[in-house]
């Protein structure tokens, strides 16, 4: 289980750091925080990298994998840009579903009842609690299709992105893919540029101190993708990514005791199911 403790603190910095981007994204487009989040990615995952002796030699197959990963990733900044975040956010929870399935079927993992019934708790409590947060009012103006595209193609993307990850880990060292993360994050950035040119200009309301909201704010989420792929390449993908999607429920307490948001009856149950499931799964 050394991929237990890493799995917990992605889902702490991942909660923490969603609060603190969503601030961020409503005057810095999604494609400038890929630009921040690459030059963060230089900073932090080489040095550690380094440390541990990465290998320098990649097959085709490899490179390919490796860009295409991070590509995959970034739609989530273009999920929760959105206005509607909240209801983007139920269907984005469920990005697990994705690699616990393709995991099963092509890495053939395998989950005893427990594993299953305790996946399904945590999957259902992120779904209620993202659920929960939706104004009803604003149900008809949420339904478009623009916003449910976009959810669902984001939660897709990742689900996708981390089986593919886990694949990687497979037949490299996380030295080496932590190496060359970085490298293929930022050629990203190039494509996304190019495609996103609406995405180009800054809002009117762009300042340094939002500026520095979304430093910070990527900065936490890339530290969490860090110790993610940690995790990912000492346990399984499907508990894996349960566990860390657990982001939900963290989010929404910090939520409470920082911002005084109150939390619903829903919200506490949702908050219980997550906990149960992460105890049963990690004990």
């Amino acid at each position: 289980m050394e991929w237990f403790p890493f799995a917990l603190l992605t889902a702490l910095l991942w909660g923490i750091g969603q609060n603190i981007i969503k601030k961020g994204l409503e005057s810095v487009p999604p494609v400038w925080n890929v630009l921040i989040g690459s030059f963060i990615n230089f900073a932090t995952y080489i040095p550690v990298a380094l440390l541990n002796r990465p290998s320098f030699s990649l097959s085709f197959p490899q490179v390919i994998i490796l860009l295409v990963i991070p590509f995959l990733y970034i739609f989530y900044y273009y999920a929760i840009e959105k206005k509607q975040v909240s209801f983007s956010g139920t269907i984005f929870a469920t990005y697990p579903v994705t690699t616990i399935s393709l995991s099963v079927l092509f890495l053939h993992e395998q989950l005893n009842f427990q594993k299953v019934i305790m996946i399904a708790l945590i999957l259902v409590g992120c779904f209620l609690l993202s659920r929960s947060q939706k104004s009803r009012t604003n149900l008809k103006n949420e339904m478009k299709f623009t916003w449910l595209a976009w959810a669902i193609f984001a939660s897709i993307a990742t689900g996708l992105g981390d089986f593919l990850a886990k694949l990687v880990l497979s037949d490299i060292s996380v030295h080496t893919y932590n190496f060359y993360y970085p490298f293929f994050y930022f050629a990203n950035f190039f494509l996304f540029f190019l495609i996103d040119k609406k995405g180009r200009k800054l809002s009117k309301s762009f300042s340094k101190t939002r500026l520095v909201i979304t430093f910070l704010g990527i900065l936490t989420l890339n530290l969490g993708v860090l110790l993610f792929n940690f995790a990912l390449s000492r346990g399984p993908a499907s508990l894996v990514t349960t566990v860390s999607s657990a982001f939900a429920g963290v989010s929404i307490v910090i939520a409470y005791f920082i911002f005084k948001e109150k939390i619903s009856g829903i919200q506490w149950v949702s908050l219980l199911m997550i906990v149960i499931g992460i105890i049963f799964i990690g004990f």
